[in-house]
């Protein structure tokens, strides 16, 4: 196989683990449904919202972050707080990006441009326009403003795959990858 050909397979498989990692974990789903709809809520009434729904949407996402290292490492989130285990941490992640470095560091990130990036927020735009009349017509739901709508419903299903498979894809190219074994959530 040609090196070019070697380095964008090594992208696109980070990019298929990624997924696979993050839907194959109920609790990763979940917990990503608290910035998403808080996010909803945030675009339907076009930010004019409570400034605790913003520090919600970060320290949610801070917490599913934390929880993808947990799931990744099988370790307990109270290990967090030790100082070694950041210090491994941190050495783990140095030595991938230095074997990986240049060419499949710079794969993978063409490949998060382009299929990440790129394609899920074509297909995203595809999703909301197709679902925004149905969801408008949700009872409760209900509204004249179609560009509040639109860009609620753009937001929530952002906050359901873009933001948390980046997280995932992110801690894939740092060398955190799930072992075999890793019980599922």
């Amino acid at each position: 196989m040609a090196p070019l050909m070697k380095l964008a397979m090594a992208g696109i498989r980070t990019f298929t683990s990624s997924i696979a990692f993050f839907y194959r974990h109920p609790s990763l789903i979940l917990l990503s449904l608290v910035p998403s709809s808080l996010r909803f809520y945030q675009m339907w009434n076009h930010l004019q919202t409570p400034a605790w729904m913003e520090v919600a949407v970060l320290a949610a996402r801070l917490l599913l972050f934390l929880l993808m290292i947990a799931r990744m490492l099988n370790r307990p989130v109270r290990e967090f707080s030790r100082k070694d285990f950041w210090r491994e941490f941190g050495e783990r992640c140095s030595v991938q990006f230095n074997r990986d470095w240049p060419g499949v560091f710079i794969a993978q990130l063409a490949v998060y441009i382009v299929l990440l990036y790129g394609l899920m927020n074509l297909l995203l735009q595809w999703a909301t326009r197709l679902l925004l009349d149905p969801v408008i017509q949700l009872p409760g739901l209900q509204t004249e403003d179609h560009i509040a709508a639109h860009d609620a419903l753009l937001f929530f299903l952002k906050n359901m795959s873009n933001i948390p498979l980046s997280m995932v894809y992110v801690l894939h190219m740092a060398g955190l990858r799930p072992r075999p074994t890793q019980n599922r959530s």
